[in-house]
């Protein structure tokens, strides 16, 4: 009786020793079972899960050119001085007048911009001794802006008033669009015809049915850019003065996305 009461004690003890192994070698099971249930990739439509393991994604471009419908000038005035003061004031005079002409050429003030100004010292450029440092000369000053041309016909002319006042630089001119809302849409349009036209032929090559498209994301688009550039315009200047034809030709608007179809 002694030695039953002693054997089931120590059964007891022994499978109380043996629970926690028994617990973590379940909790250790469990995750290598949920990995094997779970699926490869999962994407989110409309609150739902659905699996994509066999699908095709590829990228999408749809460009659209228009006409533009304004012009962005950028032309300045530089000037010298035996101080910086001098350099500044004179600059001042002149753009004064530059402003002022390109007004009376039919630019709203609020389409003229001030995009930068600028105060350096000159140097002496002879040969240096050892030992020697640069002499300062004079100073150098420059003030340009930015005129918006809603009539592209009268760039040419707003250059002209322009240059005749005392603009000795002209930075380049960009091309755009005052509205661009219907030609980005119909760059997205074109970029989804042209990734499914892609989607279609991997498919056919394949041997596989294209389903429906699952993931579609937009990318980037791009706007207009500068459609064209002036250098310096001194030599111009020294041949009398400074009269170009502005061409607007075309703008371009792309779309770049990016589309996942299933796989039938």
């Amino acid at each position: 009786m002694r030695f039953t009461r002693k054997f089931v004690g120590l059964l007891v003890i022994a499978s109380i020793l043996l629970l926690p192994a028994c617990a973590t070698a379940a909790v250790q099971a469990a995750p290598n079972e949920a990995e094997a249930a779970a699926p490869a990739a999962t994407v989110y439509n409309g609150g739902e899960d659905k699996q994509i393991e066999r699908s095709i994604s590829v990228q999408g471009q749809g460009t659209v050119s228009a006409k533009p419908d304004l012009v962005t000038l950028s032309l300045g005035v530089q000037t010298t001085g035996e101080t910086a003061m001098d350099a500044l004031l004179l600059n001042s005079e002149q753009m004064t007048g530059v402003i002022a002409a390109i007004q009376e050429s039919g630019i709203e003030q609020e389409d003229i911009q001030t995009s930068g100004i600028n105060l350096y010292p000159v140097y002496d450029n002879q040969r240096l001794e050892p030992g020697q440092t640069r002499e300062v000369i004079g100073y150098r000053a420059s003030n340009s802006v930015s005129i918006t041309v809603h009539d592209i016909d009268k760039a040419g002319s707003v250059l002209d008033a322009a240059v005749a006042a005392g603009a000795n630089q002209v930075g380049g001119v960009q091309f755009g669009l005052s509205e661009t809302d219907t030609l980005i849409t119909d760059a997205l349009i074109a970029a989804v015809q042209n990734a499914q036209a892609k989607a279609q032929t991997i498919a056919d090559t394949l041997g596989v049915q294209l389903g429906a498209a699952l993931v579609v994301n937009e990318e980037w688009i791009e706007l207009p850019r500068a459609g064209a550039q002036f250098a310096r315009a001194e030599a111009a200047f020294d041949n009398g003065g400074f009269s170009a034809p502005v061409q607007g030709g075309t703008v371009s608007v792309t779309a770049h996305i990016r589309v996942t179809f299933a796989i039938e």
